[in-house]
C-alpha cells in the first residue's frame, strides 16, 4: 500500500524489484487507459509517465526486448506518440502501442505469464492512497486477461 504523496522514487523501486523478481526476459506489457496522458501545458498533479517509466525500467534495461502500453481512446492528452520515440531511446527495447477501450483498471503482464495490479495509472503515482499487488494473479485470471485485451485491441 502506497500513501497519497509517496515519492514516485519509492513507487518505481517497488515495481521494478517485482518486475526483476519476476524474472522478466522478453517482454512487459502494461494495461494503463490513462497511463500515458499528459499534457505539459497543464500538467496539473499528472507525473509525465515518459520519466516514470525510464525511472522503472531502466534497472532492467537489456533484461528485455519488447514494451506493450495498452492505452484507452486517444484524446487531447493521451496521445502516445509523445512518449514513444524518448522511451525507445531511454529503454533501448522495441515498443507497441495497442487501444483496448474496454479496460478501466490497470494491469502489468510479465512474459505473458505473471500479472498483477496496480491500483492507479503511471502518470498519479502517489496523489491518492493506492495499492501495488504484492502477488500475482493466478494462472486462469491471466490467460483470461491476455484473451481479453488481445481480443479487444483496435489499432
Amino acid at each position: 500500500m502506497f500513501k497519497q504523496g509517496s515519492s514516485h522514487h519509492e513507487i518505481c523501486s517497488f515495481i521494478s524489484s517485482k518486475l526483476s523478481q519476476a524474472g522478466l526476459s522478453q517482454k512487459l506489457t502494461i494495461i494503463d487507459p490513462y497511463g500515458l496522458a499528459y499534457d505539459i501545458q497543464r500538467p496539473k498533479n499528472l507525473k509525465n509517465p515518459t520519466t516514470i517509466l525510464t525511472e522503472i525500467l531502466e534497472p532492467l534495461r537489456g533484461c528485455f526486448h519488447s514494451l506493450e502500453l495498452v492505452i484507452g481512446l486517444q484524446n487531447s492528452t493521451n496521445r502516445p506518440e509523445q512518449h514513444v520515440d524518448t522511451l525507445k531511446s531511454n529503454l533501448g527495447v522495441d515498443i507497441q502501442v495497442l487501444r483496448a477501450p474496454s479496460f478501466h483498471d490497470r494491469f502489468w503482464i510479465v512474459d505473458d505469464r505473471l500479472a498483477f495490479i496496480v491500483g492507479t495509472s503511471l502518470n498519479s503515482f502517489g496523489n491518492k492512497h493506492f495499492f501495488i499487488q504484492n502477488s500475482f494473479l493466478d494462472h486462469e485470471d491471466t490467460e483470461l486477461l491476455l484473451n481479453l485485451y488481445r481480443n479487444g485491441v483496435t489499432n
